[in-house]
Parts: C-alpha cells; sequence; structure tokens
C-alpha cells in the first residue's frame, strides 16, 4: 500500500553495513546483417565507508560474473569487465559518482591484463595497439574513467542521482544522463524526469522512477548520421534516430536500493536496434 508523499528528504544512508545484490541484465541487438544477443549475470557487493569533506566514500566489488556470449566483441567486453570490478569511490550528496580513488592500482593491473589481450585479440582489431593505448589513457584520466563507469549497466542502477530534496516540492525534477562515445565517438544524450511515485504506508520505502528521450538539443545527430551513412550507403539525411531510457527503484526505509530496474531502448530506421533490459536486487 503506497501512500501520499510527505516527507522533507531523501538523503543518502550512511549506514556501513555491505549489501549485496544479485544482477542481470539481457541485451539484444538487431542489424541487417544479423541479430546478436547477450546475458551477464553478477553478484555486486557495496560497502559505504564514511562521509568527508569530499562526498560519500564507497567500496563496490563484483563478483561471479557470467556472460552467455563471448563471440568476437563480446569476448573483448568480457576481458574489459576488469575495469569495473574492484572500484574505490566518491559520490556527491546526490548519489552521483564524482571520482574513483584507486585508479592507480587499476591501472597496475591492467598492464598484465593489456599483454593477454593484445595476444588473443590482435585478429579482431588490427591496430589493437592504439585501443589498448586509448584504455591507458581513459584509466589515467579520471573524468574519462568516472563517465566509463557511470555509464555501465552495474553502476547506473548502483548508484543513481536521486537523493535530492527537490523531489519533495516537485512532481519531477528534470535531470540528464549521457551514454558517452555510444555511437563510435558520439554521445547519445537523454533528458531525464525524475519523480517520486509513492512511500510504503507499512516500511516507509519510497518508490522512484526516472524515464526519458533522447535530448535533440544536445545530440550530435550530424556526425552520427555520417556513421551509418557511411556503413550502409543510406543518405544521411533519410536517418531518424529514436532512443528512450527507464528506471524505476524500491527503496527501503534507510533510502538504499532493494531494487532497480532500467530498460535502454534505441533505434536507427531499420539499420539498428538494441533493447536492454538489466535489473539489480538485493540478496535477501
Amino acid at each position: 500500500m503506497l501512500a501520499t508523499i510527505q516527507q522533507k528528504s531523501l538523503l543518502l544512508s550512511e549506514n556501513t553495513d555491505t549489501i549485496l545484490y544479485d544482477f542481470g541484465v539481457v541485451q539484444q541487438v538487431i542489424s541487417p546483417e544479423e541479430t546478436t544477443k547477450n546475458k551477464i549475470t553478477a553478484t555486486v557487493e557495496k560497502t559505504f565507508v564514511k562521509k568527508d569533506q569530499l562526498g560519500y566514500l564507497y567500496n563496490v566489488k563484483i563478483s561471479n560474473r557470467s556472460q552467455s556470449n563471448i563471440d568476437d566483441m563480446f569476448g573483448l567486453e568480457q576481458e574489459l569487465a576488469f575495469l569495473q570490478k574492484n572500484i574505490v569511490l566518491y559520490t556527491d550528496t546526490h548519489g552521483e559518482i564524482i571520482t574513483i580513488l584507486n585508479r592507480g592500482q587499476i591501472a597496475e593491473d591492467w598492464y598484465d591484463q593489456a599483454k593477454r589481450i593484445k595476444k588473443e585479440f590482435n585478429y579482431l582489431i588490427p591496430e589493437i595497439q592504439n585501443f589498448l593505448s586509448g584504455i591507458d589513457s581513459l584509466i589515467d584520466d579520471d573524468k574519462s574513467f568516472v563517465a566509463l563507469i557511470k555509464k555501465s549497466e552495474i553502476y547506473s542502477v548502483l548508484f543513481p542521482p536521486i537523493y535530492n530534496q527537490e523531489l519533495m516540492k516537485k512532481i519531477t525534477i528534470e535531470q540528464q544522463k549521457d551514454f558517452d562515445n555510444f555511437f563510435d565517438t558520439t554521445t547519445l544524450p537523454f533528458r531525464i524526469d525524475t519523480a517520486i511515485t509513492g512511500i510504503h504506508a507499512d516500511t516507509k520505502g519510497k518508490q522512484l522512477i526516472r524515464s526519458g528521450k533522447i535530448d535533440k538539443a544536445r545530440f550530435n545527430k550530424e556526425v552520427a548520421s555520417k556513421l551509418f551513412a557511411k556503413s550502409y550507403g543510406v543518405h544521411e539525411y533519410a536517418l531518424n534516430f529514436e532512443a528512450s531510457y527507464l528506471e524505476t527503484f524500491d527503496l527501503d526505509q534507510k533510502n538504499q536500493i532493494d531494487k532497480a530496474n532500467a530498460m535502454l531502448g534505441v533505434k536507427v530506421n531499420d539499420l539498428y536496434q538494441l533493447k536492454q533490459i538489466s535489473k539489480l536486487k538485493k540478496k535477501r
């Protein structure tokens, strides 16, 4: 049963108990050449450490990760998941990731991984050394590495920027969410409406929804269109980009995530279609 929304604040929990989650994501990509599917499951361990002048400090560990498709680029994706496995990070008061503290250790561990990846995937990427050097640069730059972590399927639902007192004063608040380098080097930006849909009368747990469409004002359609025009020989002005995004959250009485869902849909004419559903649920 949901009660009328009467709450003074929506603040991040400072409970230091470790929370374990089951995570899963199903993805399907349709193109004229083929349809590819992939399913990823993992166990996620999230621990709040402390609050200080920098923000809220967390440790995150991802274990038991499995992937149904390891062919070609999916296999490379599985190897690169190593970058997200153990993260020490700060969020701001809204719950949004602002910095990664252990990039130095990740860079050291990546050095050994990169040598093996170079041997195993040299057949797949002709200029693989340039690709690996790009990963080096990404890890070395805090802003770029934060952007990578924030857009990942797991961290998107694990650290949503929903802790905002304006939610208690307005029906919805407008936010932004970006998927950097979604179309090659072109970002896929969304304008997101975030709202509390109710508070449980007994548990005081909250339900929230975040939904949005592609932000056309910030989307570089011209560059993205040239990518598809070059690949498929179609006129770039004939291309239509459609995209929608949805997140739902159930919070417990301490404002911690009990479960979350995320759905991403992208379509470019009949040339490209992505359907992706992510689920995060606290272990009992």
